[in-house]
């Protein structure tokens, strides 16, 4: 996608979410909606996360170390802890009125504020409009619009002066590091149909019915310079498929193709000249073993992702949920040096468990644990940067109290 293109996307997804909560949300406050039905959702999520920059084993264990070279580098800089409380404030505003054909229409604006106790550069807000239209029939389309400005991601490797400890090889102290800031906006339009019902007790397998939603979107992450080859822009297509069960179990099934482009251009790195057999800093010879070098990198990627979920209600007034995906992407570089990513292979797996409980008509708590691994198919690659990215896992602990006038 051309910067303009980009620009044009976000320029519409933006104004649509902040024109949609800014009106929606104030006419819902006063009260001056017509004959809109309004439900006005105020919560506040609790999370802990114990990895937040998704850091490798070996990346905590410098990070633990403080080692001064990293001070000087700039290489954690602003980057307060690897675990963090993430406090999430939030307003949701539900209006139901009457749409194309009289049929039910639905405006569902909202505004997160995600606040990090100990990392204030993650600090940041998420906007968000979803529209959906009832067709009859048990069917329904839609639009679903998000948009997070200035996202804090982490510090990359920007360049390397040698200067600190003057010799071929790149100290640690010699590299460049700088705070990576991103927008990240979407446009998703969504297709829901019943796709079979049958009669009680008597469907397959005991499957009431099966209810399917399709999605097709448009998303792009905008980085602020100097990594704007870091940006992406992508297509995201799948569908999820909703099978409630005569046992009171509820089952859904998902699949989503997301094909994630990013500019193939070039960047500075940091590489061993003897996995290559060539001078790659420009001295006398090809054995110094952390040589700067400008060459092509390719991001993009595709993505395939599955997922499960069952749901239950659970007794004493709790619903629960337990849920896994698994998600294997495909990087697309053919450049010699991007070793990082060249053939590389890559495969998520995430688990989840949550419970709700109405605890009044109006005051609601839920509950949730999440752990996620993810393996990196280049990590034994001779020639990797040891400070790259790499496999890395986590877990988070998740408290929302929610209160609906």
């Amino acid at each position: 996608m051309t910067t303009g293109k980009r620009g044009l996307l976000k320029g519409i997804i933006v104004g649509v979410c902040l024109f949609g909560f800014v009106n929606i949300g104030t006419d819902a406050a006063a009260a001056e909606v017509g004959s809109w039905k309004v439900k006005t959702d105020v919560r506040t999520e609790f999370t802990y996360d114990s990895n937040i920059y998704k850091l490798s084993a070996t990346q905590t264990d410098r990070y633990d170390s403080n080692d001064p070279d990293d001070v000087t580098s700039g290489r954690f800089t602003d980057m307060e802890s690897t675990s963090d409380l993430i406090i999430s404030p939030a307003l949701k505003i539900a209006l139901k009125g009457k749409g194309l054909n009289g049929l039910n229409l639905s405006l569902k604006p909202s505004i997160t504020y995600n606040l990090y106790a100990q990392n204030s550069e993650k600090n940041h807000a998420d906007f968000a409009l979803d529209i959906k239209q009832n067709l009859g029939s048990k069917s329904s389309i839609g639009l679903e619009f998000a948009y997070a400005p200035d996202v804090f991601a982490k510090n990359y490797l920007s360049d390397a002066v040698d200067g600190v400890d003057v010799g071929n090889d790149i100290s640690a102290a010699e590299r460049v590091y700088k705070a990576a800031h991103y927008d990240t906006y979407s446009i998703a339009a969504t297709y829901g149909k019943r796709l079979w019902k049958g009669n009680t007790g008597s469907g397959a397998l005991g499957i009431k019915s099966v209810d399917a939603e399709f999605i097709v979107g448009l998303g792009s992450k905008e980085h602020e310079a100097p990594f704007s080859n870091r940006s992406e822009d992508s297509i995201l297509l799948g569908a999820d498929f909703d099978m409630p069960l005569d046992s009171g179990v509820d089952l859904t099934f998902g699949y989503f193709f997301e094909a994630i482009d990013t500019p193939v251009s070039t960047e500075v790195l940091i590489r061993n000249e003897n996995d290559f057999g060539v001078i790659l800093n420009g001295d006398a010879d090809a054995t110094d073993t952390d040589a700067r070098t400008v060459q092509t990198v390719d991001r993009s990627r595709n993505e395939h992702t599955f997922s499960v979920k069952a749901a239950s209600d659970l007794g004493d007034g709790w619903n629960g949920y337990a849920k896994y995906d698994l998600r294997f992407q495909n990087y697309k570089s053919s450049e010699t040096y991007d070793i990082t990513r060249l053939d590389r292979n890559d495969v998520r797996h995430r688990i989840g468990l949550g419970a709700d409980k109405m605890l009044t008509k109006d005051l609601s708590l839920g509950l949730g644990w999440r752990w996620t691994q993810e393996s990196a198919g280049r990590d034994a690659l001779a020639g990797t940067d040891k400070a790259e990215t790499k496999s890395y896992s986590k877990h988070e602990l998740s408290a929302v109290v929610a209160y609906t006038f």
